[in-house]
């Protein structure tokens, strides 16, 4: 019964609670928020499309512009840029900053600093830690200059994926952008994704 109650979720019960905890958290002070900076130490699940629509709703009507001529860019930040953004981010109406959004994993793949891409993981561990996105609105007529390095990264509530097809539409959050070496075929094979939720 509390499963279907609840968000997805692969953690035990102590750890589920204390991450839901977090969660709420997280939205109580998301809904105080003026300001357009927000750094989400929690990926905001249980309902990441509903946070992305009101982000969308929110920044369309601040540059003037309606939903469907904005598109979400990403930019993966090393700490000093991170650190840069959030200095600069001091007026409540500037969308140019964007969010910055943490907690996102990477499940197969990892991200290496040295040349800011993603690529194959070293270690043992399969799932790594991807580091903060700089998540903007941008008009989609705006061309990405290095569209042919972008990977487009499918992003799921838990390393479960989906277990069905049935159940796609609910485990998948979205795609994010990102950097990769090797060729797309080399990370679609590999059915290298974004996870929001690793197990403890």
């Amino acid at each position: 019964m509390t499963m279907k109650k609840s968000y997805p979720s692969t953690k035990s019960l102590r750890a589920w609670i204390a991450d839901l905890l977090v969660r709420i958290t997280f939205f109580k002070d998301w809904t105080r928020l003026v300001v357009s900076y927000v750094k989400d130490n929690k990926a905001p699940s249980p309902l990441p499309p509903i946070f992305n629509i009101a982000i969308l709703q929110s920044s369309a009507r601040t540059i003037a512009l309606l939903i469907y001529q904005l598109k979400f860019s990403y930019q993966v930040l090393d700490n000093g840029e991170e650190r840069q953004i959030q200095q600069s981010s001091t007026t409540a109406h500037d969308i140019g900053n964007g969010i910055i959004i943490d907690g996102i994993y990477l499940d197969g793949a990892q991200w290496n600093n040295q040349c800011h891409q993603v690529v194959d993981y070293t270690d043992q561990r399969r799932t790594h830690h991807l580091p903060s996105l700089l998540c903007k609105l941008v008009p989609k007529s705006k061309e990405n200059v290095d569209a042919t390095n972008i990977y487009e990264c499918p992003v799921y509530l838990t390393a479960l994926r989906a277990l069905s097809a049935s159940e796609a539409a609910k485990h998948l959050v979205g795609t994010i952008t990102i950097p990769y070496s090797e060729t797309e075929s080399f990370w679609t094979t590999r059915s290298i994704a974004g996870i929001l939720e690793v197990n403890e």
